[in-house]
């Protein structure tokens, strides 16, 4: 005891109670501390161990059959590390050792219970870190409050290598577990993600999340470690997703087919995307059986790309061709069947500026409406230029003036004005 108050008891004898301690008898040593006049949050803390003592007149020989060590803080939160065999009842070179953390927190916290961290080692020489090796690791925590299945809210976390995994090293693959349960309360009530990963690079991954309405939620991703690899969707509305792409080819595919009563019914999503150029379609597919058709392409030429495309839709199609180069400069024609068009061309000049330039009709509406322009706009981006509308036969021409700000004018010349 000390005048502070800190008060210090030990004791060493063997664990069976009684006789006499030496090679070969389990003996227990004991050492605990209330009031820790170095910690003045503890209010005490306690060590014990499990030891063979070996021969007491030669260094060394001893062996430690499990360490256990408890801090107890003034607010009733507790800590305890433990180190234990696998199996037997030595800590050996060879040995697989538990080492587990477990806190409990204090009463009165709002949100914690408890976490444990378990992990699965091989110590091999005690006098040297580098050849410690890791082969399982886990963390289970456990919150206030209920959870959907009438259990605790709780998560659990784990992870289990391919191979041991020495200091400073990665794993080249191994499990991995994440499992949640939620507060009833939530509308996410389980949470499951999970992956498998092979040394040689192919694996899976799976999500899993149940919904508080009974319905549920599934992604699967599996790869072959070569480029080529697999998804599916089940949602929670019924959608389900399939699809795989192979980064070898560029090939990709992703059908969507929805729940029945739906419209659409599906969409169909396939291409390829290599370095320097993209071919993708998307299909969809409606209850009356007609499908709605984008397709889309883009090439990469020097320095120079070109995208071109259309789409279906019913008895409508559009048409369009993008293009645009590494100085800025770019251009592009949009056409429907019903007559309907219109172009651009953007020009970059010296010194910062640019030139617009663009034009469009609809021969089928009402009036047959077009409309043309050009603009000049300086580096700072300010610019003016004119546009003209069409219809009915009448035309009328427009001033347009746009600020650095990007706010702009439209002013005829009988004195309108039109902010933009």
């Amino acid at each position: 005891s000390r005048g502070n108050g800190e008060a210090t008891a030990a004791s060493l004898a063997p664990v069976s109670g009684a006789g006499p301690m030496g090679p070969g008898v389990e003996v227990r040593a004991y050492q605990r501390v209330d009031d820790p006049s170095f910690n003045i949050l503890q209010a005490w803390h306690e060590v014990e161990m499990i030891l063979d003592p070996g021969d007491f007149r030669i260094d060394g020989d001893e062996t430690i059959h499990s360490l256990t060590a408890k801090v107890h803080w003034r607010n009733d939160a507790e800590h305890t590390a433990s180190i234990a065999p696998v199996s037997g009842n030595e800590i050996t070179p060879d040995a697989d050792v538990l080492a587990v953390g477990i806190f409990t927190a204090r009463p009165n916290n709002l949100w914690l219970e408890s976490t444990a961290d378990t992990l699965r080692v091989r110590l091999g020489d005690l006098d040297d870190d580098a050849d410690d090796l890791l082969y399982e690791i886990s963390r289970a925590a456990v919150f206030d409050g209920v959870a959907a299945d009438g259990g605790s809210p709780r998560s659990y976390v784990h992870m289990l290598p391919d191979e041991p995994v020495a200091p400073g090293e990665e794993p080249c693959g191994g499990e991995a577990l994440q499992d949640i349960h939620y507060p009833s309360d939530w509308w996410l009530s389980h949470l499951t993600r999970s992956a498998d990963i092979a040394c040689d690079g192919s694996g899976t991954m799976t999500v899993t999340m149940e919904y508080r309405d009974g319905t549920s939620f599934t992604r699967t991703i599996t790869w072959d470690g070569q480029g080529a690899g697999t998804v599916t969707e089940n949602r929670a509305d019924g959608t389900v997703v399939a699809g795989a792409f192979d980064e070898n080819t560029g090939d990709y595919a992703l059908v969507t087919t929805y729940p029945a009563g739906h419209d659409p019914v599906s969409r169909d999503r396939h291409g390829t995307a290599l370095e320097g150029s993209v071919e993708a379609w998307e299909i969809v597919e409606w209850q009356d059986a007609h499908p709605d058709t984008t397709y889309f392409t883009a090439v990469e030429n020097g320095d120079e790309t070109t995208a071109t495309g259309y789409r279906v839709d019913g008895d409508l199609r559009e048409d369009f061709t993008l293009t645009h180069d590494t100085d800025g400069n770019a251009s592009g024609e949009w056409s429907r069947n019903d007559g309907a068009a219109g172009e651009f061309a953007l020009e970059m000049l010296e010194g910062g500026g640019t030139h617009l330039t663009f034009a469009a009709s609809d021969q089928a509406a009402d009036g047959s409406p077009s409309i043309t322009g050009e603009i000049f706009y300086a580096p700072d981006g300010s610019g003016t230029g004119t546009v003209t509308f069409t219809q009915y036969g009448n035309s009328v021409t427009y001033t347009v003036t746009f600020g650095p700000d990007g706010t702009g004018t439209l002013d005829d010349s009988a004195g309108n004005t039109i902010p933009l």
